[in-house]
């Protein structure tokens, strides 16, 4: 029975040890798989979680910590991420598992790397690859050998990182995914963009993000590639800018664009702001670019990196030599040139020299010439270290060349700005004679209006003469014996023009002034207008509007005055005036037959 017993209790804890067993796996499990998803706020919790359940000194939670440093990196939590390296080397498990050995090391070695502190970085990464070395594993390798010469380009080692970046290319291409090929693709693109060979630069990374697109449509995949893809579009944007392919450029600037809302990492923020500030200032968009910059500088303030902060001053500085506030723009300048000597930095160093010689080259031309020197200098070492030979290269005497040209250009800067105000003295003339041709035109368009209302003056007048004349001549007592035929022709024949002519002299006042027969009524003073149930109206000119009503015997005068009122108007039309004009002629012709007929 006892024997039993001890069997049933045996069986138990069995039972109860492999369910630990299987729950730790699942929580490890669940850890691993919420980090390859990037969201590292989801496998904080995850991982939290599955260090709960493991004891504190099992080995099983080296792993864990390893993930948990990777996750408070990325989240930009140095102090946890300190805290966990602390926790790794002080484990009882980290002198027996040479893997955590080596994991740590290059942890260790990033965490140097993106504070700037390329020494320290490059001590660690190194003991990491003697250990892969000494244990002859290849995918440790081509992971060292990457990281290798990520830090000897950082320290301008070209050929040293070239050559780590070659090792890792083979065996990754042996041993490694296609997301892993990709990163080391992507270093050879940015070593290529150091040494200025931008064409092979942006080969490299295009076929880096050939691989990271191909990785990404395999089942299972690492998600944190799209950080990656994300991070190449800046890659990508500055070398086809230095290629002069302005439109691939604008493409993978908007790609960055959009894809900043990946960047988890603060720093990562902070570059891709520091990119997107670059080129818009590139671009002469001084707005774009300072708003960008403003946006990265408070990442800057809370996570310490002096190689980005040195970039941000010389944004800084550009734009405010864009600006022409040299003073702000020498402080910014000075400052960044501090860190990049801190850093040794010699393409930011060199940057700054330029800057300097821009920023001086107007009011301190001496001073533009020892920056411009400086820039030289550095200059050979790099093109030194660039063909790894004390012999200097055609294409750098030309440039030597060019840069002495440019100095010396600075003695031509007054011919210049004379040469600019002469242009402008040149655009203030020709705008002087087209203001004096206008007003030319101007006066003779008046003067031609003048004369065409002096001579409608002098119509009115002759219309007027031709009245008096009529009331003069015209007998008081007809004595002959008239032609009653004749006479009662010219009578209908006047009724029929002083309709006409004042229906068309109507509707001309209208179209003219556009008002009605009202206002010339009241306007001329020849026709009465009364008031009729509480509305205007004009009795006596509605009669001369039709054959019907017209009087037996008409007030021609009314009509002939009421059409030289109406030639009394500057805005009549041309052919309305003539039209008028031969309506009071017809008229007057019969007016005088009629008086010849009595």
């Amino acid at each position: 029975m006892l024997i039993v017993r001890l069997i049933h209790i045996t069986l138990a804890i069995s039972c109860i040890t492999s369910c630990l067993a299987q729950n730790q796996n699942a929580n490890q499990n669940s850890c691993d798989s919420s980090l390859k998803t990037g969201n590292y706020n989801q496998a904080l919790t995850a991982c939290n979680q599955a260090l709960t359940d493991i004891p504190e000194n099992d080995h099983a939670s080296l792993s864990i910590y390893l993930q948990l440093v990777t996750i408070n990196h990325e989240l930009g939590k140095s102090q946890d991420e300190d805290y966990y390296l602390a926790k790794i080397k002080n484990h009882p498990g980290f002198i027996e598992n040479i893997e955590i050995q080596y994991e740590w090391h290059r942890k260790v070695g990033q965490k140097y790397y993106f504070n700037a502190d390329y020494e320290k970085a490059k001590n660690h990464l190194n003991q990491a690859l003697k250990i892969a070395e000494k244990e002859s594993q290849n995918v440790w390798l081509s992971k060292s050998h990457n990281d290798m010469g990520l830090v000897e380009l950082k320290l301008e080692n070209y050929k040293k990182a070239l050559s780590h970046y070659q090792h890792s290319l083979i065996l990754k291409k042996q041993y490694g995914t296609d997301y892993q090929v990709g990163k080391t693709l992507n270093n050879l693109g940015l070593i290529h963009f150091k040494l200025e060979l931008f064409t092979e630069s942006v080969a490299y990374y295009e076929d880096a993000l050939s691989h990271y697109l191909k990785y990404a449509e395999q089942p299972n995949f690492d998600e944190r590639v799209y950080y990656d893809i994300a991070h190449i579009y800046e890659d990508l944007n500055k070398a086809y800018l230095a290629t002069g392919d302005e439109q691939k450029a604008d493409q993978y600037a908007k790609a960055i664009l959009s894809s900043l809302k990946l960047k988890i990492s603060p720093l990562e923020q902070t570059r891709a702001l520091l990119n997107l500030a670059k080129w818009h200032h590139q671009k002469l968009n001084l707005k774009m670019s300072e708003l960008f910059l403003n946006e990265a500088i408070p990442l800057l303030d809370k996570h310490e990196n002096d190689e980005l902060l040195s970039l941000s001053y010389h944004i800084r500085s550009q734009i405010e030599l864009h600006k022409n506030n040299p003073q702000k723009a020498e402080n910014a300048a000075t400052k960044g040139l501090q860190l990049a000597k801190d850093l040794e930095n010699e393409h930011l160093i060199m940057d700054f020299y330029q800057t300097l010689s821009e920023i001086y080259k107007s009011f301190q031309p001496t001073k533009a010439i020892e920056a411009m020197e400086k820039f030289q200098s550095h200059r050979e070492l790099f093109l030194k270290k660039k063909y790894d030979s004390d012999l200097r290269s055609v294409r750098h005497e030309i440039e030597k060349q060019q840069i002495k040209q440019q100095l010396l250009n600075q003695e031509l800067a007054n011919i210049e700005q004379k040469h600019q105000i002469q242009q402008m003295t040149n655009l203030v003339l020709w705008v002087i004679i087209f203001s004096v041709i206008s007003i030319a035109i101007f006066f003779y368009y008046l003067l031609k209006k003048r004369k065409e209302r002096e001579a409608l003056l002098k119509s009115i007048h002759y219309h007027k003469q031709q009245l008096l004349l009529l009331d003069a001549t015209q007998p008081s007592k007809d004595t002959s014996i008239p032609d009653d035929n004749n006479e009662q022709q010219l009578k209908n024949l006047l009724k029929q023009q002083l309709v006409s002519t004042m229906i068309d002299a109507l509707n001309i006042w209208e179209k003219s002034t556009q008002t009605s027969q009202i206002e010339l009524a009241e306007k001329s003073k020849i026709w009465t207008v009364s008031i009729d149930n509480g509305t205007l109206r004009t009795r006596s000119m509605d009669k001369y509007l039709s054959i019907d009503k017209i009087p037996k015997n008409p007030r021609w005068r009314n009509v002939v005055k009421t059409g030289h009122f109406i030639l009394s108007q500057d805005e009549l039309d041309k052919n309305d005036r003539r039209q008028l004009n031969q309506h009071l002629d017809s008229i007057m012709e019969t007016v005088k037959n009629l008086s010849l007929s009595n």
